[in-house]
């Protein structure tokens, strides 16, 4: 194969390792930095999928800093801002890319034409120039949700998620629990001090309701709830409650994994891994509430002394 056959098999077939490596032995003598990233990258990643977790090196860190500078800059035209956070490289390659929902309804095909894209974040609300485009909620242009749920192209993504520093839109997250195409999606993200209008339709939707982790503001009160204290002798400890919204979800729908994140947590790079694998959820989508699911110790630490 080309180096452009091999690039296109990356794109098509994200989860193939040895189309990563293949690529990283023929640009070596070209690039080397990009061939050790490639490695090490996928090194860390088979070693996090065996349960053993390791921080980026200096290095590693280093070349991410600038890599989509410097290895996607095509792709980078095509973020939100144009700034290389809206990238982040993963196996080698990026993997999540923030966009404008609009610019995703346009250009979804050349987008995963241009990376092994396993991981969209919307931008919300849309930002001109690299800031934030702060207007009333009444005043910021519509979000395109029945567009963008319509787009099959999102069957190809491991996690979606969606930015903003105040009120999402009403018809979100209904509009994402009812989307026919997020059937590999296990990961969802609220960025920010974001609101999620009627967050319960996640919980009712097919598919949102099986998935494995849903992060945002609004996840605490209807499961898992952690609050931190001190008590009279100085120490530090945390309690976590489970919300009685949660329960009654769970009687009515079985076990919600993402409700359960001391059960489940795990990052968007490998969430899609775990459940093909076996590996979580900790309890099969749909099994009846048992009272262990609700029980949780309290964890005391000392009190640090800057406190």
């Amino acid at each position: 194969m080309t180096i452009d056959e091999i690039w296109e098999g990356i794109c098509k077939n994200p989860e193939d390792d040895d189309l990563r490596l293949e690529y990283a032995n023929r640009i070596e003598a070209a690039d080397a930095d990009h061939a050790w990233l490639i490695r090490e990258q996928i090194r860390r990643s088979r070693e996090a999928q065996a349960g053993r977790y390791d921080v980026p090196s200096g290095r590693e860190q280093g070349l991410c800093d600038w890599a989509p500078d410097r290895w996607a800059s095509q792709l980078l035209k095509f973020s939100a801002t144009h700034q290389p956070s809206d990238i982040v490289f993963w196996r080698g390659f990026p993997a999540f890319v923030h966009v404008n929902p609009e610019t995703f309804i346009e250009y979804a095909d050349l987008l995963f034409r241009l990376a092994p894209i396993r991981v969209v974040q919307f931008g919300l609300p849309y930002v001109e120039s690299g800031y934030w485009l702060d207007l009333p909620k009444d005043e910021r242009p519509p979000f395109p949700t029945a567009k963008l749920f319509t787009m099959p192209q999102l069957s190809r993504l491991d996690g979606v998620a969606f930015v903003q520093h105040r009120e999402l839109p009403d018809d979100l997250a209904p509009g994402i629990a009812a989307c026919p195409h997020l059937t590999r999606c296990q990961w969802i993200g609220f960025a920010g001090h974001a609101v999620v209008p009627n967050f319960i339709a996640l919980a009712q939707g097919e598919l949102t309701r099986k998935m494995l982790c849903i992060h945002g503001s609004d996840v605490e009160y209807y499961g898992e709830r952690r609050q931190e204290e001190l008590d009279e002798y100085d120490q530090q400890y945390t309690r976590t409650y489970f919300a009685q919204r949660g329960k009654e979800l769970e009687q009515e729908y079985g076990y919600i994994p993402w409700l359960h994140p001391s059960h489940n947590e795990t990052g968007w790079q490998d969430a899609v891994y775990k459940v093909e694998h076996g590996i979580l959820p900790k309890y099969k989508p749909g099994t009846p509430p048992m009272p262990e699911w609700y029980e949780f110790p309290v964890e005391y630490r000392p009190r640090r002394w800057w406190d």
